[in-house]
C-alpha cells in the first residue's frame, strides 16, 4: 500500500497496486457461509490379554457448518477483518469480536487479496472479486464464500 497524500476534506488516496481508493475508509459487509474443522482427541484406554492397560489419544477431524458476516475495512495505515464466530475454532479462548490485522493487502481493478491470522496454525487467504463481490476465505481449517457489499459510511440512520 502506498499513500499518494492528503487531498482536504479528510480525504486520502491510496494506492493498491494501480488503483487509486479516493476515501477515509472502504468497508465492506459480506453475509455468507463456510464449513470450518476442528481437531477432536480423545483419550482411548486398552488392556491387552494380559489386563496391562494402556492409554492413548486418537486425533479425529469434525467439520462443522456456520453462517455469518465477515466485515472488512481499508483505512489509511492498512486493513482489517472480523469474521463470523463460527470461523473461529471451537477452543479459541479470546474475544470472538475482536477485529484481526490483515496483511500483504493488494488491491487492483478486479480484486482484493489478503492474508489474516487466526491462530498459530489457521491463517487463511482472502480474495474479494471487486466486479462480482464475491468473496472466499479459505485454508486448511476454514473454507467461507459470500457476497460483499460496500458501507456507505456517510449515509444517514435508518431509524
Amino acid at each position: 500500500m502506498r499513500i499518494l497524500g492528503h487531498l482536504g476534506l479528510g480525504i486520502f488516496v491510496m494506492t493498491f497496486g494501480n488503483v487509486a481508493l479516493a476515501a477515509d475508509t472502504l468497508q465492506l459487509h459480506c453475509p455468507g457461509s463456510g464449513v470450518a474443522t476442528d481437531i477432536e482427541n480423545n483419550t482411548v484406554v486398552s488392556r491387552d490379554s494380559d489386563h496391562n492397560r494402556s492409554t492413548g489419544v486418537v486425533q479425529t477431524h469434525k467439520t462443522r457448518p456456520f453462517e455469518g458476516v465477515v466485515e472488512l475495512k481499508i483505512e489509511m495505515g492498512g486493513a482489517k477483518i472480523r469474521i463470523p464466530p463460527g470461523m473461529y475454532p471451537s477452543v479459541y479462548v479470546s474475544d470472538k469480536s475482536d477485529w484481526l490485522p490483515v496483511k500483504e493487502i493488494s488491491m487492483d481493478e478486479r480484486e482484493i487479496r489478503g492474508e489474516f491470522k487466526i491462530t498459530i496454525l489457521s491463517r487463511p487467504d482472502l480474495r474479494i472479486d471487486r466486479v462480482t463481490g464475491e468473496i472466499t476465505v479459505s485454508d486448511s481449517s476454514v473454507n467461507f464464500t459470500g457476497s460483499c457489499e460496500k458501507v456507505d459510511t456517510e449515509a444517514a440512520p435508518k431509524f
